[in-house]
């Protein structure tokens, strides 16, 4: 594998570790914030499994989105930023139920749609021959960001003491899975030119 397929593939891995970290920081924080606002353990854990089960559902939906509509940038970046800043109402809307369920499957219903279009990003930058060292090298990214953001999430709300830090954790890692998409974009094109260069030379 050259240096530039691993870079490629590690800035795509960790799209998708920062990506899957925010998703866990939702799993693993929001009901304790729900529970903190006065609601009990099973409202708390139904109305985050709400959303859980809507992106399931968005997965699949999204990819036909996708490769109908073939602008991946636009549409991660718009699935991402609507997830990533929509969550921020839990905040506000934290003592009603309804609005929350309403929410939480709205966002997450969107924020799954950009799924397969992250995972395809691995792709983009292998040759087919290194394509499977290349995958190991990007599931080793996935494994990291999702052993980081429980860490991540325990340690923001050890340190501010605020119950609503891990929602703000939240929205910050995606928007830095989104400049990380465009260092991948950038390191993409500049190995497309020295690429062309070569071919000329």
């Amino acid at each position: 594998m050259k240096l530039s397929e691993l870079g490629l593939v590690s800035i795509a891995g960790l799209i998708w570790a920062l990506y899957n970290a925010a998703f866990i920081i939702y799993v693993g924080f929001f009901p304790l914030y729900l529970i903190d606002q006065g609601h009990s353990t099973e409202v708390a854990a139904s109305t985050v499994g709400a959303g859980i089960w809507i992106a399931i559902l968005g997965v699949p939906l999204g990819g036909f989105i996708a490769d109908k509509i073939n602008r991946t940038n636009a549409f991660i970046i718009t699935s991402v930023l609507f997830y990533a800043f929509a969550m921020l109402l839990t905040i506000p809307w934290s003592h009603s139920i309804p609005f929350l369920l309403f929410l939480f499957v709205l966002a997450n219903g969107v924020g799954s749609l950009c799924i397969g279009s992250i995972v395809a990003l691995a792709s983009e930058g292998l040759r087919p021959e290194v394509r499977g060292t290349g995958m190991g090298v990007f599931y080793t990214w996935l494994y990291g960001g999702i052993a980081a953001g429980p860490i991540m999430g325990g340690y923001v709300s050890d340190i501010t003491r605020e119950p609503a830090a891990s929602i703000f954790l939240f929205t910050a890692t995606l928007i830095v899975a989104l400049l990380s998409l465009g260092v991948f974009r950038l390191l993409q094109a500049r190995h497309r030119e020295a690429f062309a260069a070569n071919r000329l030379a």
